[in-house]
């Protein structure tokens, strides 16, 4: 019976898979984390040792004996249990806090199932586990089949655990290699507006092109680009303590990579979320121009121009962030540097 029970829950000296357990045991949830144990004290020995762990191979004929085959993970859990750090569950509260993120049972269940261990250093361990982290918290984007060669079918799949857990991570935007990564293949706020006007006698391979990334402009070097980056910031910064001064408990931090689930397929990377205590939720959007002039998109009365792009883009930005309002900032470059800000009502708000 000892020798039956050993054989079932391996395989040609390989632990099996835990969905395999699930089925053939119908374990519970909880078996899960007992089971990482097992299956990592196991692979261990067999990958890096080299041979069978005999004190394993005594704790799983013991477990055999006069038990139901459901209480083998749980026996072999509390004799193979170091120590509280090394409980998984553990790490992953304290991951949750540290990150402030949220990691699902299914996405925890598929990272430490991804996991490949090349040794038996408890950090080492948890540092296996959490370099998986960022392959599962974010979103992820599943292709289908497609029959038809001159179409595309994708099937965008977000969760708002996912979409959260975005945002904080690409809060560096430019710098964050995921902020690049996940705003290919979507409309994103910056380029909708190419996508309105678009004429239908217009070629769309360029647009196209542009969207799913396979047309990318190196822009680090110019010169209006890298003049608009270095004063974004001290725009931000000028904006915050003019508005702490009208406003009650007054925040504005950086904004990362935006998805809404229920339209996954958009995207926006606003340059400021703001909140108070008087006006609530709001976003801000900052515009350093290095040659136009100041009203280059405002009208004769100081509203940003509904025919321009930066109109259609914060349009998005605040769709999308479910805001109802944000403050425009133009940054001029004229002497002395000027700052003028307006604010931009969703589409429909009086």
């Amino acid at each position: 019976m000892g020798l039956t029970g050993y054989w079932k829950i391996s395989d040609r000296n390989v632990l099996k898979d835990y969905q395999q357990l699930v089925e053939i045991y119908n374990l519970e949830k909880q078996d899960f984390f007992r089971y990482l144990q097992l299956r990592h004290h196991y692979d261990r020995n067999i990958k890096f040792v080299g041979e069978e762990d005999l004190g394993l191979v005594n704790i799983l004929l013991g477990s055999c004996k006069g038990n139901a085959p459901k209480k083998q993970i749980s026996r072999l859990y509390s004799c193979l249990q170091v120590g509280r750090n090394l409980h998984t569950t553990y790490i992953k509260a304290r991951w949750e806090k540290e990150g402030k993120i949220l990691i699902t049972d299914e996405d925890w269940l598929n990272i430490c199932n991804a996991v490949t261990v090349t040794s038996s250093s408890g950090l080492w361990r948890e540092f296996s586990w959490k370099n998986m982290v960022r392959f599962f918290i974010t979103p992820s984007i599943k292709r289908k089949q497609c029959k038809d060669p001159d179409r595309c079918s994708v099937n965008y799949s977000v969760s708002s655990a996912q979409a959260s857990n975005l945002e904080y991570a690409t809060r560096n935007q430019s710098f964050s290699p995921l902020w690049y990564q996940h705003r290919t293949g979507r409309f994103t706020a910056s380029k909708a507006h190419d996508v309105l006007v678009r004429q239908p006698i217009t070629n769309p391979d360029s647009l196209i092109k542009r969207i799913v990334g396979y047309k990318v402009y190196d822009l680090s070097k110019s010169a209006a680009v890298k003049w608009g980056t270095e004063r974004e910031d001290e725009c931000r910064q000028a904006y915050s303590l003019h508005q702490k001064e009208r406003h009650i408990i007054f925040t504005c931090r950086l904004s990362g990579f935006v998805i809404d689930p229920n339209h996954p397929f958009l995207g926006a990377s606003p340059d400021g979320a703001v909140n108070c205590d008087c006006c609530g939720n709001e976003i801000l959007e900052v515009k350093c121009p290095f040659k136009h002039r100041n009203d280059f998109c405002l009208d004769a009365t100081l509203h940003l121009k509904e025919n321009h792009r930066y109109y259609t883009q914060v349009q998005i930005q605040m769709f999308l962030t479910k805001s109802q309002y944000c403050d425009f900032v133009v940054f001029t470059k004229s002497e002395p540097a000027s700052i003028s800000a307006l604010t931009v009502c969703l589409w429909g708000v009086v």
